[in-house]
């Protein structure tokens, strides 16, 4: 006769936390009606922490609870992941009578943190 029979049970639990946030600030300023700098700025910050419990049970090994024979496994993971970016902008307008400039200088970084 063929049967099917267990030989291990796991349960798992998950929790998992997100934050997420960003700044953005713009500054301006005028020399003259002719002459302009603008300096753009943004932030942007994002974590995740995850959680996982797990609780295994071997049902093969003489799996008797009533009279205390089990065998159980405890699982505890944790996860952490951090990402960054940071971006700056700076722009000039310029004009002398029929010529004029425009420009713009730009840093970004960005990073992603698995520790």
């Amino acid at each position: 006769e063929n049967s099917v029979r267990l030989s291990q049970k796991k349960e798992r639990e998950y929790s998992e936390n997100q934050m997420q946030f960003g700044v953005h600030t713009k500054f301006d300023y005028r020399f003259t009606p002719h002459h302009k700098l603008a300096l753009y700025n943004a932030y942007i910050n994002s974590r995740i922490t995850q959680l996982r419990n797990t609780t295994g049970t071997n049902l093969s090994l003489n799996y008797d609870p009533e009279n205390g024979n089990a065998l159980e496994n405890l699982e505890l993971r944790t996860r952490y992941n951090r990402q960054q970016i940071f971006n700056s902008t700076l722009q000039g307008d310029h004009e002398w009578g029929k010529l004029s400039l425009n420009w713009s200088g730009v840093f970004s970084t960005a990073s992603n943190n698995k520790p």
